[in-house]
């Protein structure tokens, strides 16, 4: 293959490849991994349709494809959406402790009568404007 012409690149539904187009993807597919155990597999091409493909195609040849899919992974039949609700009212915890903690420590450094902190040396005197 020579690059006579520029590459151009393609953002397809899987509805709208065409057969040739599908054909294509698939030997190319089928070509880029090796025909063992963990090779391309049937399964596989399944699981590369029903999202976006990205074509990059110099002529009428694809040259390389990318395929985004969107998954609902599962925990015990539920989404996995309510782990990151569950998550972030647990960040949430977190921050609220986190202040709680912080109101605790001020409350008792001040309840000592002491300062939080002690200037142990001023290092140059500036005059006030």
């Amino acid at each position: 293959m020579t690059l006579s012409r520029a590459p151009r690149t393609r953002d397809l539904a899987t509805t709208e490849l065409t057969t040739a187009e599908s054909g294509q993807i698939r030997a190319l597919l089928w070509a880029a991994f090796e025909p063992d155990d963990e090779g391309f597999s049937e399964d596989d091409w399944q699981h590369a349709l029903g999202g976006r493909h990205f074509l990059v195609e110099v002529g009428d040849e694809i040259v390389a494809h990318a395929a985004v899919v969107a998954r609902t992974i599962e925990i015990g039949g539920r989404p996995l959406l309510l782990l990151a609700i569950l998550l972030i009212f647990i960040g949430f915890q977190f921050v609220t402790m986190g202040l709680l903690g912080e109101m605790l420590a001020r409350t008792y450094h001040e309840s000592q009568d002491r300062p939080v902190f002690v200037v142990g040396e001023i290092l140059e005197e500036r005059n006030s404007v």
